[in-house]
């Protein structure tokens, strides 16, 4: 019985969806990864988003800013879980970025985060709420 829905061959979810955690098969069959954090302020929420210049090709330009997440492409064979590669891809675009998190908070972080999945580029978004203590 097909608990959720839609299936793609292999049994990869057909459908994007938001959960606490990767269905099985997408956990296992992921093609990239990255991480989304917020934070709660008075005013409503904050993302942290990388701002790019990205080439349009369109209209043979720069385009003037987009937003991103931090993400990437897994390393096959090296790279299990999607938040190994989520936490990878976020510490290579900061670097040592003052007031950024290391590798043991983002981990500690991980423990209370949802997923975004995107079925079409089996993505698999970690949002992750920055505490209070760590603003």
């Amino acid at each position: 019985m097909n608990l959720y829905g839609g299936m793609m061959p292999g049994g990869l979810s057909s459908d994007s969806y938001v959960d606490r955690q990767l269905r099985p098969m997408d956990a296992e069959h992921y093609s990239a990864a990255g991480i989304q954090l917020y934070r709660r302020v008075n005013e409503g929420i904050e993302l942290l988003c990388p701002r790019e210049r990205p080439w349009n090709s369109f209209t043979q330009a720069y385009d003037p800013c987009a937003l991103n997440v931090f993400g990437g492409k897994r390393v096959p064979r090296q790279e299990r879980l999607a938040e190994t590669t989520g936490v990878r891809c976020f510490l290579e675009s900061l670097g040592q970025v003052d007031g950024a998190p290391d590798t043991e908070s983002l981990y500690t972080m991980l423990q209370n985060r949802f997923v975004v999945w995107y079925a079409m580029g089996k993505f698999a978004l970690l949002v992750v709420e920055v505490p209070k203590e760590n603003l």
